[in-house]
């Protein structure tokens, strides 16, 4: 009896072992298939088959059933993602969790399309400084530049060349990225100003004509630097267009008064600015923030402007979030004691 009943515990036993070691290798095969990191990599977002009819990735507050899309991000940025998940049963996709540079959670997307990348670099600027003064904005000639009407802004200091895609590659990681709209360059902005403590912007179009015309040193000519537009500017003529507006060596023409290069010409040039028509009264630091229009405007013309559109007058207009595949842009820093119209 007693040899029956050892044998019956010696089996009940080794089953209950062979059971706690099919549950603990149960749960590690469970874990392989959810795996999370502590550490997280700096990324750039890419498209993929699924959203390339899309110049956006979808991002999402949850998985599962109930996933649910909180917005879509722009390809031009950089963030910060973690490792979330390996293998979601819903999707059958890898996913991750994705967070603004500070750290903030955002939400999660897709494993395909980010792309890691190195941590962002601040491009070096070369900047000019602008003595604030009074001038006369505009032109009567030009429906779309009138009325001309005083103006005066403040010191500020700008960049002496148009943004290169290097320093863009710099910032974003993004090789060979050449075009990008108004808003892709407010994530350019908002990424340099996080990593170099400073407070670049655009130029408001008061702050670029009247650097455009030389400042305090003006000399009343009619492009940016020169009464001749082959001198200061690269447009269709001279530049060999077709089609696809890419940056010419900066700086290969003639700066203007103040020393900065391609204000004519090169690319189009954002500013901050909606697009309007101008007051008739004077104006102090005048900034357009009324999105009547729908427009941004653009000035400078570029390789693809006719001579008459790279003018210091000229006035363009484009939708901020398109991308417009002849503009560019250059930065703005503000100096102290700054005044003007709200």
């Amino acid at each position: 009896m007693k040899t029956v009943v050892k044998a019956l515990l010696l089996s009940m036993l080794t089953l209950t072992i062979s059971n706690n070691t099919y549950a603990q290798s149960s749960r590690t095969k469970t874990n392989s298939s959810t795996r999370k990191v502590s550490s997280k990599f700096y990324v750039t977002l890419k498209l993929y088959a699924e959203y390339a009819v899309h110049s956006s990735i979808p991002l999402y507050s949850n998985l599962g059933v109930n996933q649910k899309m909180i917005c879509r991000l722009s390809t031009q940025n950089v963030y910060l993602a973690e490792e979330y998940i390996t293998s979601d049963p819903f999707t059958r996709l890898n996913w991750c969790k994705l967070f603004s540079l500070d750290g903030k959670f955002l939400g999660y997307i897709s494993s395909k399309s980010i792309l890691r990348c190195k941590p962002p670099v601040a491009p070096e600027l070369e900047m000019v400084e602008v003595k604030g003064g009074t001038f006369t904005m505009g032109n009567n000639s030009d429906p779309e530049a009138s009325p001309e009407h005083q103006v005066s802004v403040s010191d500020f200091k700008i960049s002496k060349y148009e943004i290169t895609p290097i320093q863009w590659y710099k910032l974003f990681g993004e090789k060979g990225i050449t075009h990008y709209s108004w808003d892709d360059v407010q994530n350019f902005i908002k990424i340099l100003n996080k990593l170099t403590k400073r407070k670049y912007r655009l130029p408001t179009e008061a702050e670029w004509e009247y650097a455009a015309k030389g400042g305090q040193l003006s000399k009343g000519y009619k492009y940016s630097g020169s009464d001749s537009v082959s001198v200061v500017a690269w447009y269709a003529k001279n530049s060999d267009f077709i089609g696809d507006g890419k940056m010419v060596a900066p700086g290969s023409k003639e700066p203007n008064e103040l020393g900065i290069y391609d204000m004519s010409g090169n690319l189009w040039e954002y500013c901050q600015d909606y697009y309007a028509y101008y007051p008739e009264t004077p104006q102090i630091n005048p900034v357009c923030n009324d999105n009547k229009s729908g427009y941004r405007v653009i000035r400078g013309g570029g390789v693809d402007a006719k001579p008459e559109q790279c003018t210091t007058t000229y006035r363009g207009k484009t939708v901020q979030d398109w991308v417009n595949t002849a503009c560019g842009f250059r930065l703005v820093l503000d100096c102290p004691k700054r005044t003007g119209n709200k």
